[in-house]
């Protein structure tokens, strides 16, 4: 297969490396992007068992669990009511970092230090609820709540109906998950603007005088054995550091266009043939002597 080959020209073909010049950008950069969606599906796949795991009637169960027998909350006219002796608690079993799902206090009133003091993600008051968020707290008002009462049989009523889009749910979300990542291993091709001028660098040490537009395309094709490293560390946990994956990046274009000036340098001098129709140095025969009657003449 063409690309297969491509990739491992990438990796080590100085001849290829040679050719570049040849290739335009847009070629370069779709190999990148080629080559970007399976790396991106091989980083995808060990996710997908947690996201249908996510989605699966057994946690939709268990969330579902979560939510007392005996606790009945109900909005009407934007005002809280509940059948619980408050401050009522719901715990988090989650381990979310704080100590409750829900606290409903609807008494006592509210303070700058109430929310942080319950540990919750969502307080419930009279008429507005306090959300955590990634600025601290936000307050809703439930004057615009349409009326409901919530209820653990409401909740199962609610998880029986949404059973049959789980699956569906899962592999949009699995399929979605790879987009992002292929998007993540694109964005690449913009570090590699900056890699590209390593690459220059190099060149001009290495006295190869390439353009930014060759060290560009070069830093695009060195970038397949980083990347490949990187993907492959990144499935087992093992992050790659930014400098070792630039170093890396460098030492395969250093290897490749070295062995590229080598190659040139040690071709031999190509043997001079005479051109057909060029006009060759006169030949001088030796002169033969004939005898013609008596006479002696000479040719």
């Amino acid at each position: 297969m063409k690309f297969i080959q491509t990739v491992r020209n990438s990796i080590y073909n100085p001849s290829f490396y040679q050719t570049l010049s040849e290739r335009t950008v847009g070629k370069s950069i779709r190999y990148f992007l080629l080559l970007s969606l399976p790396l991106a599906l091989v980083s995808a796949v060990p996710m997908v068992p947690g996201i249908f795991g996510f989605f699966s009637a057994d946690a939709v169960d268990s969330l579902v669990q979560t939510y007392p027998q005996d606790l009945e909350i109900s909005i009407k006219d934007g005002k809280v009511i509940t059948n619980q002796p408050e401050p009522y608690y719901l715990r988090d079993t989650f381990d979310s970092g704080k100590d409750n799902l829900l606290v409903i206090d609807t008494e006592t009133p509210f303070d700058g230090g109430q929310f942080a003091g319950y540990s919750t993600h969502v307080l419930l008051k009279q008429d507005y609820a306090v959300i955590a968020d990634n600025e601290g707290e936000r307050l809703v008002a439930l004057s615009s709540v349409e009326d409901f009462t919530l209820t653990q049989a409401v909740l199962v009523g609610v998880a029986e109906q949404v059973y049959p889009y789980l699956g569906s749910v899962a592999t949009v979300a699995s399929v979605l998950l790879w987009f992002v990542l292929w998007i993540a291993d694109a964005a690449t091709l913009i570090y590699i603007l900056f890699a590209a001028l390593l690459v220059l660098l190099l060149t001009k040490v290495m006295k190869r005088g390439l353009s930014y537009k060759e060290s560009y395309k070069t830093a695009v094709h060195a970038a397949t054995l980083p990347i490949i490293v990187a993907t492959l560390l990144d499935v087992f946990g093992v992050g790659m550091p930014f400098l070792t994956y630039s170093l890396l990046l460098v030492v395969v274009a250093y290897i490749n266009l070295r062995a590229t000036t080598q190659e040139v340098s040690q071709v031999p001098a190509a043997k001079v043939e005479p051109q057909e129709g060029a006009e060759s140095a006169p030949v001088v025969a030796p002169v033969q002597s004939v005898t013609i009657g008596e006479t002696v003449v000479g040719q």
